[in-house]
């Protein structure tokens, strides 16, 4: 088995994601590896009676706007969530640097704690949610991928299709983080 050093977590930005992102976090520290945060935005066909009517009222310009101003609104997201990556970033940062001294004190050269991944990347892709997780997989070379799965009530979790449909096609190990500690 390789290493695990490139990790893929989508997320669809819900509050049951938010295990996940520990968990990717914990793991890409554990392993010195790297994260690339994934979040696919669904194109809206018009296809709906209500949508056609709704582009055709406030004009095709604006429905696209509207749409825009949600894909802008994802980045924002993401972008909250960065700052959150950067804090935990500078805290494993100084967890390695920690091990390194200990790891020099105690003659273990081969710790590897003092070489921190490059940073982790932030991508918000449009399209199909199976197919862009999958392509960003190959595409980053990640070694493997996380989600999230979804809790309908407290004593049971969700496995979409989404994540049915990954763990189907995908080509690398896929993990399932529920959205509580169970």
């Amino acid at each position: 088995m390789e290493a695990i050093k490139k990790i893929l977590l989508a997320t669809d930005l819900s509050e049951d994601c938010r295990n996940a992102y520990n968990y990717a976090f914990d793991l890409a520290s554990a392993l010195n590896g790297q994260i690339a945060l994934l979040h696919v935005i669904v194109p809206k066909p018009l296809s709906s009676p209500l949508e056609m009517r709704i582009n055709k009222l406030l004009g095709k310009g604006s429905f696209e706007s509207i749409m825009q101003d949600y894909e802008n609104d994802a980045r924002s997201v993401l972008i909250g969530k960065r700052k959150e990556v950067d804090i935990i970033k500078d805290a494993l940062a100084k967890f390695r640097a920690s091990l390194a001294k200990f790891s020099d004190s105690v003659g273990d050269k081969g710790a590897g704690t003092d070489n921190p991944p490059p940073d982790d990347e932030i991508l918000v892709n449009t399209g199909d949610v199976v197919e862009e997780i999958l392509s960003v997989a190959e595409e980053q070379k990640s070694d493997l991928i996380i989600l999230s799965t979804h809790a309908r009530s407290s004593e049971e979790a969700a496995v979409s299709k989404t994540v049915q449909d990954v763990l189907r096609q995908a080509r690398v190990p896929v993990t399932l983080v529920p959205p509580v500690r169970i």
